[in-house]
């Protein structure tokens, strides 16, 4: 590999001095460059980790905004249930808002159950980046 010519090659028995110095030499190459490497690969899984943790965040939000809108849609149910509808009129309005809340509702609890399997698998790239995460830093920390 390392050589003063054509066909005078280094080596350990014959060049010791020039053989150690440039082992030397490559070893800290790998060093530098797998440094380097580690640390674009951190900051690649750091970008990705956030990205999904913010996402995350949002859809809880979201989440929890479904949850009260649902309540309330209910707690507006339960209210038009109690009303005395006198005329078949009133009771055919109190009717049509009881089905518009309740089909909000069913579209609510399906938007809360999509987002429910997004958060769990936002929640296993999270777990993946940190473990990945860990990875390298054992690797950086073996390397040093």
């Amino acid at each position: 590999f390392l050589r003063f010519g054509y066909d005078f090659y280094v080596n350990e028995a014959e060049h010791p001095i020039e053989y150690k110095a440039f082992k030397d030499f490559v070893r800290q190459f790998a060093r530098d460059y797998a440094k380097e490497y580690y640390a674009e690969k951190i900051k690649e899984h750091n970008k990705a980790l956030e990205k999904s943790k913010k996402e995350k965040t949002k859809l809880l939000k979201t989440n929890e905004k479904l949850v009260k809108s649902t309540q309330k849609n209910n707690k507006k149910m339960r209210k038009l249930q109690k009303k005395n509808a006198e005329t078949p009129q009133e009771l055919a309005d109190v009717q049509a808002k009881t089905a518009e809340l309740d089909a909000e509702n069913v579209t609510n609890r399906a938007a809360l159950d999509a987002n429910n399997q997004r958060i769990n698998s936002l929640q296993e790239e999270i777990t993946k980046h940190n473990s990945e995460l860990m990875r390298i830093q054992e690797r950086i920390n073996s390397i040093q």
